[in-house]
């Protein structure tokens, strides 16, 4: 394009067509991108259900979170008496969310990324940081991401089951 003499400078020349292409493009290539880590997020979850193996959600649930919320969600573990804070009933989520369950807003307090009042720090829950290092024990520093997210995926499943 020509000269813009108003501004002094020169514009670059445009071509839409191939910066749309461009465009749609990288959106294909984000799209794909995406699916495949949401599929491997998934891979173990769903390898143990083929393999018939038990609730993984409810395994995760049993080994890190009853002794403070209770077997059932209830905030009524074994622990729950000598905390500071009492542990939240898990059972009523939705229930004090309209309704919905704010499946995300519950992932990321798992994952460690949402304070939660009387876990502490933001590594917490207690318990948090020990998806990523029993990971990267296995898989490296790389690999270990799906394998924390398929757990954390599963455990808030299972915690959307408590569900009153």
């Amino acid at each position: 394009s020509a000269p813009n003499a108003s501004m002094g400078r020169v514009e670059p020349p445009r071509n839409d067509g191939a910066m749309l292409m461009s465009f749609r493009r990288l959106k294909l290539f984000a799209a794909a991108s995406l699916a495949a880590l949401v599929a491997a997020s998934y891979a173990p979850v769903a390898a143990q259900d083929a393999m018939g193996g038990d609730d993984l959600g409810r395994d995760l649930y049993g080994w890190h979170c009853a002794s403070c919320h209770g077997a059932t969600g209830e905030g009524d573990g074994p622990v729950a008496e000598v905390l500071t804070v009492k542990p939240a009933d898990l059972t009523r989520i939705a229930e004090r969310n309209g309704g919905a369950f704010p499946f995300l807003w519950v992932y990321r307090l798992i994952d460690g990324r949402t304070m939660a009042p009387g876990h502490g720090t933001t590594s917490m829950p207690v318990w948090g940081n020990g998806f990523t290092k029993e990971a990267e024990a296995i898989y490296g520093d790389f690999g270990s991401e799906p394998f924390v997210r398929a757990r954390i995926t599963a455990l808030t499943f299972h915690v959307m089951s408590l569900q009153k």
